[in-house]
């Protein structure tokens, strides 16, 4: 019961309570979910890269660095998620 009742009042504050982090965000030091300006200009290019017709190991070739590089599963798994901006 009481880390429900918590959990319930870090939820109506904002903050974010599980897991790792979605990809094109981070953690802001007041526990909110705040974008992550490059981590989203990967997220843009990735998805305007499939409206293009490429292939995933393509696209995680193109956007993938020495600094962050990004697997073809892990394209596949952000592009289910943004799907709606397909």
């Amino acid at each position: 019961e009481r880390i429900k009742s918590v959990k319930q009042r870090q939820r109506k504050k904002g903050r974010y309570l599980g897991g790792s982090r979605p990809f094109g965000y981070m953690i802001h030091e007041n526990g909110r979910l705040i974008e992550n300006p490059m981590e989203q200009r990967v997220l843009n290019r990735i998805i305007e890269l499939k409206k293009q017709g490429k292939s995933l190991r393509v696209i995680s070739q193109e956007v993938s660095t020495p600094i962050m590089p990004i697997s073809f599963k892990t394209v596949q798994r952000l592009i289910q998620r943004h799907a709606g901006q397909l």
